[in-house]
């Protein structure tokens, strides 16, 4: 009994407290309510409050709108002239700018095209210089010159330095070829002069008749000491010896370039040069035949010694003739003296006037006033005469010049 009593004391005394718990949340539970209603309570008067206040709308003074407003229009059109200074500024700051740097640039441009032109003229006038001082060295000098080495450099200044040498250029007249002849008659045959010239300054149309110049040299010479020529053609009936000169030479290779049935190595051609009546005349010259038989000549008298006193002496001696006035030499001799060949010289190799005075180192100077004048060829000199080059307009030294040219390029007469 006592038993069940307790069980059901402790059972009311759960509810009991269970109870005091549902009772603890209603209480909170209905104290959130309370609060929350008591909020939006309060919420719901302010807004009552604010409803029931009068509107009030705020209005302005008309005048001090309008003052304001252009106040407000004027700062905007202050502000807008100020930008367009502004940009009216950096515009012009900017032209200038632009301005500034295409003369730089300009400058810059004429400055290094100016200097690029001038040192272009410049290396363009001192190979000019070189070519000209190069060209005047291979003139004067026989060997070729290479800018390879030191040695040839040095070679070509040494050379540049001795072209500044006076050049002296003698020419024997008529008297001094007689004498020099004469001292030379009774030795051995001399040297020939008689060469033709080198091929390098020959036109290459004149190449065969030089080629059948030398073919006829080699097949006919002359080795007979006594005889004055280095070549002689041998008549084939009269074993008879023609001296060949030049002209002689010059005709017959003329004549083989017509054909075999013309002329060929061993047979001349069909022409007056080749007869018996030309052969004394192209033996020797005239002159030197007269001066010859002067000196042959030998007194037939008898030698007889008579001593005269100086007194004696002067009574015999005859007054002295007066001293005639000069008279102009009108003789042979004076009249060939004038002329551009010598007597005893023939004419050289055949050659155009171009060629003939690029081979012997003329001017082009030179050159140009003989063309210009109308020498065409080298057989235009043979009857020129130094009065018509003085008359021509050539100067002294280039007169000079050409008769030194024209001595080198004739030929010995044969005789």
């Amino acid at each position: 009994m006592a038993r069940c009593r307790s069980t059901s004391s402790t059972v009311k005394s759960r509810e009991f407290i269970d109870n005091s718990d549902d009772f603890e949340e209603d209480a909170s539970a209905n104290s959130v309510t309370d609060l929350t209603h008591d909020d939006d309570t309060e919420s719901q008067d302010d807004d009552d409050e604010i409803q029931s206040q009068p509107s009030t709308d705020f209005t302005m003074d008309p005048e001090i709108a309008a003052e304001l407003k252009q106040c407000c229009e004027e700062d905007v059109k202050k502000s807008k002239e100020a930008l367009k200074k502004a940009e009216k500024k950096r515009r012009a700051d900017e032209k200038k700018r632009k301005a500034d740097i295409s003369t730089r640039n300009l400058h810059f441009l004429v400055v290094f095209d100016t200097s690029y032109i001038l040192n272009k003229l410049q290396a363009q006038r001192l190979q000019l210089n070189l070519a000209r001082k190069v060209a005047k060295v291979m003139r004067l000098i026989n060997e070729p010159v290479t800018l390879d080495s030191e040695e040839s450099y040095a070679h070509l200044v040494e050379s540049l330095k001795n072209t500044s040498q006076v050049v002296v250029y003698v020419t024997k007249k008529v008297a001094d070829l007689i004498n020099e002849s004469n001292d030379k008659e009774n030795n051995k045959k001399s040297k020939k002069k008689s060469k033709v010239p080198a091929e390098r300054g020959i036109d290459p149309e004149d190449n065969p008749v030089n080629q059948n110049i030398i073919a006829i040299r080699g097949q006919w010479p002359c080795e007979t000491k006594s005889c004055p020529s280095e070549n002689c053609w041998i008549h084939p009936e009269t074993a008879t010896h023609f001296p060949l000169h030049f002209k002689c030479v010059e005709r017959w290779a003329m004549a083989m370039l017509d054909g075999p049935e013309q002329a060929t190595v061993k047979s001349p051609p069909n022409d007056n040069l080749f007869t018996t009546n030309n052969e004394e005349s192209t033996v020797a010259s005239n002159v030197l035949q007269q001066h010859q038989a002067r000196r042959n000549s030998t007194t037939t008298g008898s030698n007889i010694s008579i001593n005269i006193t100086p007194e004696v002496a002067a009574l015999l001696r005859p007054a002295p003739p007066p001293v005639p006035l000069a008279t102009p030499v009108t003789t042979a001799t004076a009249m060939l003296s004038l002329l551009l060949l010598p007597p005893d010289r023939m004419p050289g190799l055949y050659m155009i006037m171009a060629n003939f005075c690029t081979q012997y180192g003329l001017d082009n100077s030179v050159t140009q006033k003989l063309i210009k004048l109308g020498y065409a060829n080298t057989s235009s000199l043979e009857y020129t005469q130094v009065s018509d080059l003085k008359e021509s307009g050539l100067l002294p030294r280039n007169i000079a010049q050409l008769c030194a040219a024209v001595s080198e390029w004739l030929v010995v007469r044969a005789g």
